[in-house]
């Protein structure tokens, strides 16, 4: 019963216009901003370019993981 009524109150929060659009614009940065500046950043810093690439990969699959779940709720609400 607890569990029920959890998922209620998570998708009632993501069913808001404010979330979608900040997770949105969060998913975007992390998809396309993360590997580009991000591996300079890392490079700036002198870090191995095998961690760097690594980091800006998991930025990548992140932000679309993210995509995904915020775009899969809407659709399936329609």
């Amino acid at each position: 019963m607890a569990k029920q009524k959890e998922k209620k109150t998570s998708v009632k929060v993501m069913e808001k216009a404010w979330v979608k659009a900040v997770l949105t614009l969060l998913s975007v940065t992390l998809m396309f901003m993360g590997p580009t500046y991000f591996l300079y950043i890392l490079q700036r810093f002198k870090a191995p370019y095998v961690i760097a690439v690594l980091l800006c990969l998991a930025s990548f699959a992140f932000g679309a993981i993210l995509s995904a779940i915020v775009f899969s709720k809407e659709k399936g609400k329609s």
